[in-house]
Formats: C-alpha cells, structure tokens, sequence
C-alpha cells in the first residue's frame, strides 16, 4: 500500500510538471496518520514551494532553507489550523511535534512535520479532514496513507472531497476497563454531581447527632438515597445513551444546579431531612442521569462494543460515588456527633487540625498548578471542604456550624451555576466548573 503511494505521488508529480497548459505547480502533500490506543500520530511533508504562507510570508514566494529551520513549529500550527481528526463524531486534541527539513534532488528540500491528536478514548473510527492549501490552490492534492486496526488505507484528498476514514473495533474487554475508568474520573471533576451527593450526605449525617438516630440511622438514611439516586440516573444514562430520550444539553444542566440548590435550601431549613427524600432524590438521579449521558455522548460509544462501554461507564461512576461516600460519611458522622459545647481544649485541637488540613490543600492546589498531578484537584477539593468543615464544627458545633452555613455555600454555589447554565455563560472566567 504504502508503495502504491510513492508511485501514484511521483506519476502525479512529473505529469502535472510537464503539463504545458498548467500556469502553476500544483501544490502535492503526503502525509500518514498512524492508531495507538487513544492517539493519532501525524507525518506530513510539505515542499519548499509550498512553505511561504505556513511560515508567515507570501504564498507566491519560495521561502529560504534557514527561515523554514527557524519557523517549524509555526508551520506545524498552520498546519493544525487546518486539520482535525476525530474519533467518530468526536473531536481529537492536537499538539504539535518536531519537525525536519530534508534536502531534496537535485533541487530544493522538504519540510517534515509531526503532531499528535489526543482522543478522549481509544479510537475505534478514525476520521481525518483537511482544509490545507485547498483556499491557494484549487487544485491542491493531499496524498494520505491512514494506518490502524492491523491494515492501511492510502487515499488522495482534494478541494470536493476532503475526508479521509479508517473503520476498526475495540475489544469488549478494553472498552470495559476504558470507560470505567472515565466514569471515575467524571465523578471526580463534575463538581455538580459531588455537591448533589455532599448535600445529601449533609442532611443524613445531621441525623446521627446522639439526640437523632444516631450513625447507624444515619447510614441507612445514606444507603436508601445513595441508591435511589444510582437506580435513577443509571435508568437515564441507559435510555439517553441508547437515544431513547434527548433533552437540550443546557436544560439538563440547569436542571441539575436545581436540583443542588433545592436540598440545600431544604437542608438550611430542617434539622431532619424529609421521609420522603429518597423520592426526591430518585427524581433528581433521573437528571443526573441525562448529565451523565451528555458526557458519554461526547465520548462517543465505540463500535461493537457500545453495550460494554455502557456498563463500563455507568460501573465507574457508581464506583466514584461509593468513594467519596466512603470518605465523606464517617468524617460527618464523627463531627455529628460533636456537641455546641466543645470544651476548650478541643476547640484548640480541631483548630489546629484545620489548619493542618488548609495547609496541605494549598500545598496539593500548588502541585496541581506546577505539574498539573492528574486527580490531584479533587483531592485539594476535598481537603478544602473538609478542613472547614472542622474548623465550623470547632466554632459552632456541627448542627450551626457545618449543616447550615454548608447548606448557605451550596445553596449560593448551585446558585451561579444556574445562572451560568440558564444564560450559558460563564461566570469568573469558568472556574465554578
């Protein structure tokens, strides 16, 4: 395959030199776009004659050896600015690579260029546009071998037909382990859905104040919502997936900061949540669930394999979600159970041990910003939240301290989002999330 490439490129090449009644050379790329896993690796070679315009100057002008050395990146850009790739319907993340220049015979040299396109999952359908050099000449060709998936497609692409495709399949078992883990790490960096849970988990936990239910009844309040919320939103994830149901991506999310500002108002209201919540909780999961199904609809389910994706998916962040239960519950019972009338000394040791904690999270969002640690944010998140919710229960006790005014923070969070989501707009520069 690949020599049928060089043979058509240099057939093509000599009949379009010796063409008398051509004004111009017609402009020639090769390229390849090799599959690995969730990548897409990208070889182009742009000639000389072709390099005026992607290293800054005139298209009509034949730029100097030593200018396109200096400008390969900025040629790399220009490239990429013309360029996507996509798996299936979604759209890859590029990222320039190093480029060469390399002298041709007799005459002139050739611009070799790298870049690889990140997918948010591995690549089951490899799709490949481009708009390069189409705009200054008409006539342009780009010759591109696509390799993948055990096999290798070579195609030329002109100004009427642009898009080059390459089909494959993932194995059930990497699409399985693939999506559980995006479904984990969805839980952990949609902040919605873990302020709609610490809610819930806010208003149970007041319950195993030693006047309530105390922890044991408290925990089966937590077990009883937990899985009304999991039933529902996997009811949802399932239907909306499948494209049974399809709400306006803007009214979901709406719906979802609703439905954080309606228990956290309630939890400022009431000192015991509702009987019935867990049936509110189950109409909330069934938004929930429509989020979740936005985010996998991004992704994209890949071919042959979309049933084991799902349940991946759907396992994943059933697994987020008993984390940060299990982290978070025996932190608030343990403060639920103490009084309004901490003595001094303890006053001073949570004191202290609030601080600790706010340290360590400014040291994680430190780290965070300098080395960009993957799942390091949540994990400043949560010791953020925690490290207040410490130093509030040292303060005013748990019942004044930490299920009122955390009721008030979510309250006003759920708050912005809605305003965010309802005007799609965001509000100081996206950092709510």
């Amino acid at each position: 395959m690949r020599l049928w490439l060089v043979v058509a490129f240099l057939a093509l090449a000599a009949l379009l030199r010796t063409a008398p009644a051509l004004a111009h050379q017609t402009s020639l790329v090769s390229a390849t776009l090799s599959v690995s896993g969730p990548f897409a690796d990208l070889e182009i070679n742009v000639r000389d004659v072709d390099l005026g315009e992607p290293v800054g100057g005139p298209p009509e002008v034949t730029p100097g050896r030593a200018l396109v050395a200096r400008s390969g990146e900025r040629a790399t850009r220009y490239v990429l600015a013309r360029m996507t790739v996509h798996n299936g319907a979604a759209q890859c993340a590029a990222s320039p690579g190093p480029s060469r220049v390399f002298d041709l015979e007799p005459t002139g040299f050739t611009l070799a260029m790298t870049a690889r396109f990140r997918c948010a999952r591995s690549i089951d359908t490899l799709v490949l546009h481009s708009d390069l050099f189409f705009d200054l000449d008409p006539q342009h060709r780009l010759m591109v071998e696509l390799r993948g998936f055990g096999r290798s497609e070579a195609t030329i692409l002109r100004r009427e037909s642009r898009t080059a495709r390459l089909e494959g399949r993932v194995a059930t078992s990497s699409a399985v382990s693939e999506f559980l883990l995006l479904g984990v790490e969805h839980i952990f960096v949609g902040y919605d859905h873990c302020a709609f849970l610490l809610a819930l988990l806010l208003g149970a936990s007041a319950l195993g104040a030693r006047d309530r239910l105390g922890p044991r009844g408290a925990a089966r309040e937590v077990v009883a919502l937990v899985t009304s919320f999991t039933v529902a939103h996997s009811i949802t994830l399932a239907l909306s997936a499948l494209g049974v149901v399809r709400l306006p991506s803007r009214l979901v999310e709406s719906a979802i900061a609703v439905s954080i500002l309606w228990v956290a108002v309630d939890n400022a209201r009431r000192a015991d949540p509702p009987s019935n919540r867990w049936t509110l909780t189950f109409v909330f999961g069934l938004i929930h669930g429509l989020g979740f199904a936005g985010v996998l609809g991004e992704l994209g389910l890949p071919r042959g394999a979309s049933t084991a994706a799902l349940l991946g998916f759907n396992l994943g962040v059933e697994l987020g979600q008993l984390a940060l239960v299990v982290v978070s519950l025996p932190a608030l019972l343990l403060l639920a159970q103490t009084t309004d009338r901490v003595v001094d000394g303890a006053r001073r040791a949570f004191a202290l041990a609030s601080l600790a904690a706010f340290g360590a999270a400014l040291l994680g969002a430190a780290l965070v910003t300098l080395a960009g640690v993957p799942g390091a944010r949540a994990a400043t998140v949560a010791a953020i939240v925690t490290s207040a919710a410490v130093a509030l229960t040292a303060r005013w006790g748990f019942d004044r301290g930490v299920r009122r005014r955390g009721a008030l923070a979510l309250a006003v969070l759920a708050s912005l989002w809605l305003i965010e989501r309802a005007l799609d707009r965001p509000l100081f520069g996206g950092v709510l999330g």
